[in-house]
């Protein structure tokens, strides 16, 4: 007697668990009456499994005797493997960027451009008063108004729906709040029309095929230049 078993093959499944957000500080300047600029600054970044990837942009002025231009490149990405306390930056964001630079970092390490993932943005408040909720997109924002010794004035908008998500702009306010600080705008109290703000875009809450290819290669490149 033959047996007969239905087989199957077993394909080994990656875990897209993750987030993709992105970051927007945007600098508002008032110069007369309602003549204003606005220098927009975007910046993707990704988590998994205490990987981060940020994208780093810079603030570029060109001027000749005619024209101002003001831009915002991309001058590369930093992989940071907040266990090890590594840090790998690149040219571009693929499986096959050329290395430029490899670190070990410390608590007190400053990183020059894109998401800080050791530690969050520290806006001292001294007066916190909330305001009216406000909606968008049917998402329910709660808002606060905050005071620091009379020199700085803002705003906080906060989502309470989020609380399982690694990104926080200011973690000092979302444990006050007990919510997801995503958009803080301050400005000096003397010259209330000067707004410098950062808000908190949510992509995605997992890694699409394309960007962990880019991870796994690049979990490869720790193995491969390892930091004595």
């Amino acid at each position: 007697m033959m047996a007969f078993c239905e087989c199957k093959t077993v394909k080994n499944i990656v875990n897209q668990y993750g987030e993709s957000v992105e970051l927007i500080t945007t600098f508002d300047i008032f110069r007369s009456g309602s003549d204003s600029s606005a220098l927009i600054m975007r910046q993707k970044i990704w988590y998994q499994d205490s990987i981060g990837v940020t994208e780093i942009c810079a603030i570029r002025f060109e001027r000749t005797d005619t024209t101002s231009i003001t831009s915002t490149p991309t001058l590369g990405y930093r992989y940071i493997n907040l266990r090890k306390k590594l840090a790998y930056e690149y040219a571009n964001f693929s499986d096959t960027a050329t290395l430029k630079k490899i670190y070990r970092y410390s608590d007190t390490t400053t990183f020059v451009g894109g998401w800080n993932f050791n530690k969050s943005m520290n806006y001292p408040v001294d007066e916190l008063q909330p305001l009216v909720d406000t909606v968008i997109n049917d998402i329910i924002y709660k808002r606060y108004k905050f005071k620091y010794r009379k020199i700085q004035e803002g705003i906080y908008w906060v989502r309470c729906d989020k609380k399982d998500t690694f990104f926080k702009l200011v973690k000092s306010l979302a444990d006050k709040v007990s919510c997801t600080p995503v958009f803080v705008g301050t400005f000096p109290a003397n010259t209330p029309k000067n707004i410098y703000s950062h808000e908190l875009k949510f992509i995605s809450n997992y890694l699409p095929d394309s960007v962990q290819k880019v991870f796994a290669a690049w979990k490869k490149n720790e193995i491969k230049y390892q930091i004595n």
